[in-house]
């Protein structure tokens, strides 16, 4: 994209994974202050605007427990975490290393590009 070239070429191409991650760090703090797990909870909720909420919910469900035993020691779950991580790890490698290989490499201008 436009934006990530010109950083790349202004700042070098780390920032463009640093600035988005700025972004990411500031929208999870306002998250975090301003979203809660109920209207119960919640200390800026009408009290009409909670008893709405909760009366078109319905009632709670009680969740059924997770045999995370029998999760962890089965074969079809480690197939997709091993799956994943060589997956994330090959991408990770290819965002981060393709850059700087292009450039310094192969002589290709990221701003010209």
């Amino acid at each position: 994209t436009p934006l990530a070239s010109t950083l790349a070429a202004d700042l070098g191409w780390p920032f463009v994974f640093y600035i988005p991650g700025c972004f990411v760090a500031v929208w999870l703090i306002a998250w975090v202050l301003m979203a809660y797990d109920s209207p119960a909870k919640h200390p800026r909720i009408l009290e009409e605007e909670q008893k709405y909420i909760e009366s078109s919910i319905g009632a709670k469900k009680e969740k059924p427990k997770v045999p995370w035993l029998k999760v962890l020691k089965s074969l079809p779950t480690w197939a997709l975490i091993v799956g994943q991580f060589s997956s994330n790890w090959g991408n990770y490698f290819l965002a981060t290393q393709l850059p700087n290989y292009m450039q310094n490499m192969l002589g290709f201008s990221i701003r010209a590009n």
